[in-house]
This record gives structure tokens, sequence and C-alpha cells, in this order.
């Protein structure tokens, strides 16, 4: 149950939204079934509502490629087709195909995701075989240009065949007799022949019209010109009209034929088109979801409503049109805490908080995305019942308070454990004192009926009231008292404060008055008031002080990470180095040991020479002493082996040394065009975005080249590199972006025949990459794959 009835979408602004699902519909069946988007109270149709929203948001955000939804409105043609030895025209048989097709596509795409993903989105799918048979019927006597086919009958056939023999006579006579008229200059000299009452004829001067046999079918509007079908083909141009009715004729039998044939299947041509129309709703839904940046929060077990960020959509919209930010909502109703009576000053955020419930639950409940954190937790309510704004009525006599009253008692008798109530400005429109006693009664009655609920008031009872009974829990809207403004945050677990005589001290009321007032209200009101005030003050002090301390424990801790990864990065460079000089130095020893044998060997076998013996000392020496200086060199080699390659600074320049990211592979700039530059990679020519690239520094523009002109770096391995690419369910730009890399390694292993995999779909992927297989001069052709190995789904790229 929905209350009150007729004005409850309006209320809640709801007409808003149904107003922009209607503009992001696509066909006018859509459109028409927004109108009939509901409340529902079912947990399994609401479940599917929202996945169906969820995953045609992921389509829309990841720019896949689905079918198209836009079909013609073929309603008034299936009306038509119900009639009895009625025919529908070429172009209403073509939209219907059109339609059939369409929904093939999108079964098609069902089939294809082996995932299952968009299982949900297959609502209410036609028949295979009914559809197959009904597309078949049309194509046999309608093209794709919407014209009736020559071989749709063996008699359409003979028909047009003598109608083009007689043309062409027809033709050829008309052109001797103009060339004739104009040689002796009967004819102006841009005269040509037209067709005046389905007839060739020659336009010609008023006082010229006799000059040949003819008949004159027409004058201009001047009269200055006379429009004449030459004797000589009346006669043919008369066998050709009577040929062209007994077209028409075999035309209308034609098409009267294939539309007995339709009329039995079109209930089947209706659930195809009804399957199309809820598909562009559930587009709408997911455009939707993007506009209001909406998340999918599951259905509470416990019977707990949380919202968390929650954001009213027009709120949001309206906001970020004017890039503004709006604070979001945090609230929380469970069964122990089942109705939030909400206080505070004036415009502090009661009333948005309390819609913004209101919206998010009834367009949740009717299927649509709502704007809130996924990790929410919505509750199915089976009634709403909402009490907002002013509904004096002088018909029927009803003043602000008694069509209050009206509502209470409404919910009074209806409300019960699934219901939510809303309740703006509660209690008011009549003296306070009587009005808040009545509040306060209808309150303990509607939270012994267990129902839920958010309302807001300024009754000061009505606090004390929730304060002191279980099931009810204050929450306020907080209010910067240094700044005297409100903060649109919503906190639970206390009242709020009007902040009345703070805002009146503000504006420059007179102290005296001020005074005056507090007297009159009494000592103790005031001094509760200003107790929640300087509790709230207190509260944000120390909110404040976490914060920081927070912010400071989080930076300590940051540091302390930071050094313990150096400590390691460092001990495992020292662990490092140790290894590599005590590798070093074992080798050295031992050569140093070899030498010195070999030394003492020579001098036995030269049996004391002296002079010898000198001279292999010398050089022994000279080793030793080498060997010794060598020893920091091989270290200052090892460090070097080392070294990270690092980004040279400034902007890339012709002769630069660069390495492409994707790839790995490194090159020379030959030449900059624009945010494009031609790079020399051994002996091949490419051109690559500016922005793929990086200078290299140090080592890395050293490194010398192999014997086959390419980096020893950058080669990639044939045995690893294959001709396939599959690049089906990218989108444009990452399809482009892995195409480069593909061409570029191709390129490099010397491969010349390549496939690229894309799929058919609508063609749009396929254009987009055989539009850049176009601006490489690498490639020497492409074309479509043989069509029992793919077709026009598969391109095949030649090298040079």
């Amino acid at each position: 149950m929905l209350y009150p009835e007729i004005q409850f979408e309006s209320k809640l602004n709801f007409p808003e939204i149904r107003k922009w699902l209607e503009e992001d519909c696509m066909t006018n069946i859509g459109k028409e079934k927004v109108k009939d988007i509901s409340f529902s109270n079912n947990p399994d149709r609401i479940k599917i509502w929202q996945q169906q929203n969820e995953i045609f948001k992921h389509l829309i955000d990841e720019d896949a490629l689905y079918p198209r939804i836009y079909f013609e409105d073929i309603r008034p043609h299936l009306q038509k087709a119900k009639v009895a030895n009625s025919f529908l025209e070429p172009e209403e048989l073509l939209q219907i195909r059109q339609l059939l097709q369409l929904s093939d596509q999108w079964l098609e795409f069902f089939e294809d995701d082996e995932s299952g993903i968009y299982s949900s989105l297959n609502v209410a799918s036609p028949s295979l075989e009914s559809r197959d048979i009904i597309i078949s019927l049309i194509i046999e006597v309608i093209d794709s240009k919407g014209e009736i086919r020559d071989d749709a009958s063996e008699k359409l056939s003979e028909i047009r065949s003598d109608i083009r023999v007689i043309e062409s006579r027809v033709r050829r006579s008309m052109n001797d007799t103009y060339q004739s008229a104009k040689e002796k200059g009967y004819l102006a000299e841009q005269t040509e022949i037209t067709i005046r009452n389905g007839r060739l004829v020659i336009p010609m001067a008023v006082e010229n019209k006799r000059a040949i046999r003819g008949y004159v079918h027409a004058h201009s509007s001047t009269g200055q010109t006379a429009f004449v079908e030459p004797s000589e083909v009346f006669e043919m141009n008369n066998e050709l009209q009577d040929l062209i009715t007994e077209e028409r004729r075999e035309i209308i039998r034609i098409l009267t034929e294939v539309t007995k044939d339709i009329r039995s299947h079109i209930s089947e041509i209706e659930i195809s088109m009804h399957f199309l129309a809820e598909l562009d709703v559930i587009r709408s839904r997911a455009k939707l979801a993007v506009r209001i940046k909406a998340e999918f929060p599951h259905i509470s077990k416990s019977g707990q409503l949380k919202l968390i960020d929650a954001r009213h959509p027009l709120l949001y919209v309206h906001h970020k049109e004017l890039n503004k930010e709006v604070i979001p909502l945090d609230l929380e109703i469970n069964e122990k805490n089942r109705i939030l009576l909400i206080s505070g000053p004036n415009a502090g955020g009661k009333s948005v908080a309390l819609t913004s419930l209101g919206i998010l639950v009834y367009m949740y409940q009717c299927g649509l995305p709502v704007s809130l954190s996924e990790k929410s937790e919505m509750v199915i309510f089976n009634d709403i019942f909402i009490d907002i704004g002013d509904e004096q009525s002088i018909e029927n006599d009803l003043s602000t308070y008694s069509s209050h009253l009206t509502n209470m008692r409404e919910m009074l008798n209806y409300a019960g454990g699934k219901s939510l109530i809303l309740l703006d400005e509660f209690g008011t429109g009549t003296d306070p004192q009587f009005g808040g006693a009545i509040a306060e009664v209808i309150l303990e009655e509607l939270n012994n009926k267990k129902c839920k609920g958010l309302i807001n008031t300024h009754y000061s009872n009505l606090k004390a009231f929730a304060d002191k009974t279980d099931g009810l829990v204050n929450g306020a809207m907080l209010f910067d008292l240094e700044n005297m403004e409100p903060l649109y945050k919503l906190e639970l677990g206390k009242p709020g404060s009007s902040f009345a005589f703070e805002v009146a001290e503000k504006i420059g009321l007179p102290q005296h008055i001020l005074d005056k007032a507090k007297a009159n209200i009494g000592y103790s009101q005031i001094e509760y008031d200003r107790m929640l005030n300087e509790l709230e003050a207190e509260k944000k002090e120390l909110e404040e002080l976490n914060s920081n301390m927070s912010k400071k424990d989080a930076n300590l801790e940051k540091v302390a990470s930071q050094y313990r990864a150096m400590k390691e990065k460092l001990q495992s460079e020292r662990k490092e180095l140790i290894e590599q000089a005590k590798k070093e130095a074992a080798g050295i020893v031992k050569g140093a040991n070899k030498r010195i044998e070999k030394t003492i060997r020579e001098i036995r076998e030269i049996q004391a020479d002296k002079s010898k013996t000198k001279e292999l000392r010398e050089n022994l020496n000279k080793y030793l002493d080498h060997t010794e200086d060598s020893i920091p060199k091989l270290k200052k080699e090892s460090k070097k082996k080392k070294e990270v390659k690092k980004e040279v600074q400034g902007p890339i320049v012709v002769g630069d040394i660069v390495e492409l990211i994707d790839s790995g592979a490194k090159g020379e700039i030959i030449n900059i065009k624009g945010n494009e530059a031609e790079i020399a990679i051994g002996n091949i020519r490419s051109y690559v975005k500016l922005k793929k690239l990086f200078k290299l520094s140090g080592p890395e523009k050293s490194k010398k080249k192999d014997s086959t002109g390419f980096n020893s770096l950058t080669k990639v391995d044939i045995n690893t590199f294959s001709p396939n690419l599959d690049l089906r369910g990218q989108r444009a730009n990452e399809a482009i972006d892995e195409l480069e890399r593909f061409i570029d390694r191709a390129l490099m292993v010397g491969i010349k025949e390549l496939s690229i995999l894309h799929g058919k779909g609508d063609g749009i992927l396929r254009k987009v990459i055989r539009e850049q297989l176009k601006e490489y001069s690498q490639v020497k052709s492409f074309k479509s794959e043989h069509v029992e190995r793919g077709g026009d789904g598969i391109t095949l790229v030649i090298l040079n």
C-alpha cells in the first residue's frame, strides 16, 4: 500500500526520475513501459531487476559491443496484418524483418556469453523456430532495401522483363525524336526529356509544340512550355502503363500471401517486440545508474535498513551540474531502533534526509538503481506512508492540521510491522501544547505496531519520549555553533537543538528581548538546550583530536614501514656485494697461485740462472701489482652491472635512445611529428606515440647491437610468438594499443601473415581495426577470412 495513493510520487519528486528514464529510452514502446514501472514488495522480482541494472551498467561502463536496441514501432503494422485479406507494404515487412533480426542478434549475444553473467537480461525471449520462419518468408520477397524482388514470383519476373524491354524501346524512340527536334532548332539548349503523368515527354516552347507529331500532356505554370509526348511512343507508353498496372496487381497478390502467412505468427512477433522493449527499459535504468552514480546494495536478512553515503538523486544531479558537492547521509533503522526521530535547526537538512530515505526506498522497490554505497542494506516494505508538506484543502474544508490528522488516522489503521512511515514536521499546525501531546500518543501507537520510520520534529516532549522509549531513537542534524550554519550531517543517539536563540542573536535581535523570551520559556528548557550545545562542541573537539592523532599514527607507521623496507634492501645488497667480492677474491687468489707455481717451476727448470730468475720475479711482481689494482675495478664493474635504468628528464628529441613501455624494445628516434615519433629498432622503422616511450640514460645508450641489427634485449622469441590475435570484447582504444604491439612484435620476428579475430557484431570493432591497419606503412594488404572459416569476423593481414 502506498499512501497517499494519488499524490505519493509527486511528493517524493519521482516524476522527474521517470522523465529521465523516458528520455533515455530509444523506442516508443520502451517509453510506454517506463510509465508502467511501479512499486513491488516481491524480493525475488526486485533482485532480478537490480541484477539487470548492474549487468547493463557494466556493459555501458566497459564500452562493450552489444547489439543495438532501436527498432521502428511495428504495432500499427501488426494491427493491419490481423485484418483478413489485408497486405503489408514492403517497407512495413522490412521493419518487421529488422526487428526479428535484431532479436536474433541479442539471443546470439546471450548464447556467446560463456560466463552466463548476461543471462538475467534474457527476458521473455521469443521462439527461435518461429522467428526464423517469419524472416525467411520476408526475405523471399523483400530485399535489404525494402524493394520487391524480381524473383518473388515467376509472373512478376516476366512482367518486369517485358517492362524493361518496352522502356528501352521507348527511350530509343524518344532520343531519336529529341535529337531530330533539337537539330531543327525546336528545342532550347538546356532542354531534357522529362516525365509527366508517368509518361516520357519533351518540353517545348508553346509556339513549337506542333513541330512534332504528338500529344500535349501539360503546360508549365508560366504557360510558356508545353510537354509533348511524340506519337511514335504513344502506343508503347500505353503498353508500358498496362504492364505497370499488371505489375502492381502481382505485387499486391504476393504481399497478400506473405501477410497471410505472417498472420499466424503475430503473437511470436509481439513477443520479440516486447523482448526488445524490455531491454530498452533495462538500458534506460542502467543509464540512470550512471547518471546518479548508483551502486547495488543487497536486501537485508536481519530486517536492518542501513543507508551509507546515501544521496538524494535529484539533489545529486542538480549539484553536479553546478559543480557543488552533496553531503551524503548515513542512517540506520533496525529492530531495536525502529523509528528515528530527527530534530535540529530549520534548513538544517531534516526534510532532505526524510525525502532521501523515501525516494531511495521507493526507487529500489520499483527496480531502479539507487544512489548510495553498495555496503548499504535495504529492507523490502509492504507499505509506505508519507505525510510531507501542506495538504490543506478548500474543497474538502480541511486545514493543515486536519489534513495531518487524516494522514495519522490512515497510518494508525493500516500500518504494521512491514510498513515504512515518513512524517515531516510531526505535530505542527495547531497549538504546540496540544499538538505535542497528541503527537506523543500517536508516536507511541506507531511504535507499538512495530513499524519502521523516520519522523522530523521540533517538539521537546517527543525528543524526551524517544529518549526513554524502546524502539525509538533520537537523531540530530549537526550545527556549526562557531559559524552559525548547518552542517547537513545526521548524528544518531541524541536529540538536536533548534538553536533559536543563537540564530536570533546572530541576526541582531536586542538582548533584552532574548533575555525576556528565555525567562518566559523557563530555566530548565534553556539549560537543556545549552547542555546539548556544549556536548556537541566538546564532541566536535574530541573528533578533531582523534582525527589528528590518527593522521600522526598513520604517518609514523608509514615512516617505520619505509625504514624497514630500506633496511631490508640494504642488507640484501650488502649480502650480494659480499658474495660477489668473495667470488672475485677467490678467482684472483686462484690465478695468483697458478702464476706463482708457474714461476717457481720455470726457475727450477733454468737451474738458478740469476738474470732469468730476476726477470721471472719482476714479471710475477708486475702481475701481482696488476691483480691488486684490479680488485676495486672489478667491484666498480660489478656495481655497474647492477645499475638500474633510469628515465632521463626532459622532452624526447631526434637522436635520443628510447624504450617502448609496452614491449621493452629499444631504438633511436629518427623523426618526430606531432604526438608520434618514428623510431628505428635495428633495421625496422616504426611509428609510436610519444606517451608510450621514455628516454634511456647511461649504459642503455651504449648497448651494442648483435649481428642481426637488433639490441639483444629487444628480441622476441619466435617460438613463443603467435600470429593470431583475439580482440573480441575489447574497447576501441584498448584494441588499437594491442594491435600496435602485435604488429611491432610480428615485424621483429619476421612473420608476414597474421590473423586478427574481432567478431562480427555491428562491425564497429572491425571498422576501427581496418582503419588503423591502413595507417601502417608495413602493412601490404588485408582482407576478410574465407566465409567458412569466420568471414568478416576475422581479418587476414600481409606485411611487407
